[in-house]
């Protein structure tokens, strides 16, 4: 496979991940917070936005892992040590996402350990672009937006980072309006979208490294 058909695919792939998370976002937000079916908070739609936001969310996991995959293979020439680091750890945090959401879908247990293993992996998965947008607006790396990246890896760092100072200093945990959450997600995806069309238009035709 020549470099630059590897960058186009992982163009569309970030494309498509993007729709797959506000897809997901859009599904987890309409389930009601009703702890069972005899919760009178349930509805009926319950079941099938669950099961639409276990399968959308894994997917798009993959196919933004491919995109910054195809990050890596286009720009890590040009780019830093800082820049090269920060697509490694978006590629092995997305990797280490997924596997920690497999786990969760064997063992279907909120209060597993697994979660945790999760929250940090996408946290670590997002903040590999951010460091990596860092560099490009250092170093001027992309062919426009150098701030793309960052838009796009800030939001869930974000998250993380605040859920987990507010229970360590309350106690409880953080509860996200879902205005609030669809906001973080639209935003983290027009990122996601706009360097997946860099990505499509960019790369020559010269092979991938054995």
């Amino acid at each position: 496979m020549s470099k630059a058909r590897f960058t186009r695919i992982s163009g569309w792939a970030l494309i498509l991940g993007a729709a797959a998370l506000l897809l997901a976002t859009a599904a987890a937000t309409s389930v009601s917070p009703a702890s069972s079916q005899y919760d009178a908070r349930y509805r009926p739609t319950d079941p099938f936005f669950q099961t639409m936001q276990m399968i959308l969310f894994p997917i798009a996991v993959v196919l933004v892992t491919v995109g910054i995959a195809g990050l890596y293979v286009r720009f890590s020439v040009e780019s830093g040590k800082v820049g090269r680091l920060g697509l490694i750890l978006g590629v092995l945090g997305g990797i280490a996402t997924f596997a920690a959401m497999f786990g969760l879908f064997i063992t279907i247990d909120n209060g597993d350990p697994l979660w945790m293993v999760m929250m940090f992996a996408i946290a670590v998965m997002f903040g590999g672009l951010v460091l990596f947008g860092v560099d490009t607006l250092r170093r001027r790396v992309l062919p426009r937006g150098n701030y793309l990246p960052v838009l796009a890896g800030i939001g869930f760092p974000a998250i993380v980072v605040t859920s987990l100072v507010y229970e360590a200093t309350t106690g409880r945990g953080l509860e996200m309006s879902d205005i609030l959450t669809i906001a973080i997600f639209l935003v983290t995806a027009i990122g996601l979208l706009a360097l997946g069309q860099i990505l499509r238009g960019e790369g020559a035709e010269q092979p991938l490294p054995a």
